[in-house]
């Protein structure tokens, strides 16, 4: 399926774009297939290139000057610059201390962004993130994935707020054993075979991305698992049993299933 896919996106890319810029923005190499970076949909940038009043410089730049910009082979002037500088997903530049190290310090010790459900980190009592490790999807809005964790975060917070416990604490071997299976999951994928920001430094583990569907996100993260976390609590706190850990797995492919023939008989795909 990826090589099919990949001819008929080189077959439209060769269509479009001006035969000079082809050997440049067209991937050749084995670390840059289809799906390594988010796809995303040509809104006629390519066309674009073939405009009298459109060129690509791929001089590096040197230094922004009073009237534009001076690259590597000469000046050129602007009236206006739209400075792009991308991204960095790898790193926390928030300097945030738990009980013996940062986030930061967290990150490199374990080869780049760890969390439990990309949520809560060992180490760092009460502390949650949003859009932390392996939470993103190439196919759907990152939005649901930001709800999911804060109806998580919730929950988890509720009972602090109560004055039912003081702290919580993922446990590390639930981490560990949690990003085990993460990793495992991912290796199947093409993203363990590319050059992409989806990993550490491009070439290391996969960070950014879940391995599966987002309605899996949102089962595993429906309720927490108190049993992978140490809490402090006032009194005798117990956490209440929720009904959808009781219910049995077939109930969620019950639904998926039906989603599925529902979407297929209305030909809502």
């Amino acid at each position: 399926m990826n090589q099919l896919v990949e001819r008929q996106v080189k077959a439209y890319m060769t269509e479009v774009t001006p035969a000079e810029y082809r050997d440049r923005l067209i991937p050749s190499d084995s670390s840059h297939k289809v799906g390594c970076k988010r796809v995303i949909f040509d809104t006629n940038y390519l066309g674009s290139l073939s405009r009298p009043n459109m060129s690509l410089v791929w001089d590096p730049i040197e230094s922004i000057v009073e009237d534009g910009i001076l690259a590597k082979e000469g000046s050129t002037a602007f009236d206006v610059i739209i400075y792009s500088t991308g991204y960095i997903t790898d790193d926390y530049p928030v300097h945030v201390k738990g009980i013996d190290q940062t986030v930061a310090e967290y990150y490199r010790a374990h080869g780049g962004p760890t969390a439990y459900v990309g949520t809560t980190l060992p180490g760092f009592p009460n502390f949650f993130t949003i859009s932390g490790a392996n939470t993103a999807t190439g196919h759907t809005s990152l939005l649901f994935a930001h709800e999911v964790q804060i109806q998580y975060i919730l929950q988890m917070i509720k009972p602090v707020l109560a004055g039912d416990i003081l702290s919580m604490e993922v446990t590390a071997e639930a981490t560990d054993t949690y990003n085990r299976d993460i990793q495992r999951r991912l290796s199947g994928f093409i993203w363990s075979k590319c050059f992409s920001w989806y990993r550490t430094g491009n070439t290391g583990k996969i960070h950014g991305l879940f391995p599966g569907p987002m309605s899996l996100f949102w089962w595993w993260l429906r309720k927490p698992n108190w049993t992978h976390y140490k809490v402090l609590a006032v009194g005798e706190w117990k956490p209440k049993r929720s009904i959808y850990r009781r219910l049995p797995g077939a109930v969620l492919l019950g639904v998926g299933v039906a989603g599925v023939a529902y979407l297929g008989w209305t030909g809502s795909f």
